[in-house]
């Protein structure tokens, strides 16, 4: 059985370089992902889908950035992740707010001038997701690899 990811973002077009990435570095290394724009159906109720398709992952992987941290659907979707009993790691952006019902959220900082900052963090996060070592890596690698492209304006 494949490792499942639901991956929990905003859509300004800041953000979308970094979902793209990220994505693309689990598909290569064998993770499965869940985008809800990307695998939608016409007809179906989005939030339904959203909802099951959270309960079904192996864990969430948030992205909380400064440009999209007004999104109630992230927000929603964490917690239903939270409540669902998921492992979520959340990566908030340097300079993002965590207000409401967020702000006791353990989180992984990702600055996006030095990403290379939060490897340490976000590798230790995922040592607490049931996985293999190389499925833990790869998704931890697949956000600071992009953040540092990113950076360096390679993506």
């Amino acid at each position: 059985m494949t490792f499942s990811v639901f991956v929990s973002h905003s859509m300004r077009p800041h953000d979308l370089p970094l979902l793209r990435g990220v994505c693309e570095h689990l598909s290569h290394h064998g993770i499965t992902y869940y985008l809800a724009e990307r695998d939608w159906r016409f007809g179906e109720s989005l939030p339904a889908r959203v909802e099951g398709e959270i309960r079904r992952s192996d864990c969430i992987l948030g992205f909380i950035t400064k440009e999209g941290q007004a999104s109630a659907y992230v927000n929603q979707e964490i917690g239903i992740g939270i409540s669902a009993k998921k492992p979520v790691i959340t990566v908030l952006e340097k300079g993002a707010d965590l207000t409401g019902f967020r702000s006791g959220l353990d989180y992984v900082e990702l600055d996006r001038l030095a990403p290379q900052d939060c490897a340490t963090k976000l590798s230790a996060k995922f040592n607490q997701v049931n996985a293999t070592d190389e499925v833990r890596t790869a998704i931890c690698w697949a956000v600071i690899a992009t953040a540092g492209l990113l950076f360096l304006g390679r993506t």
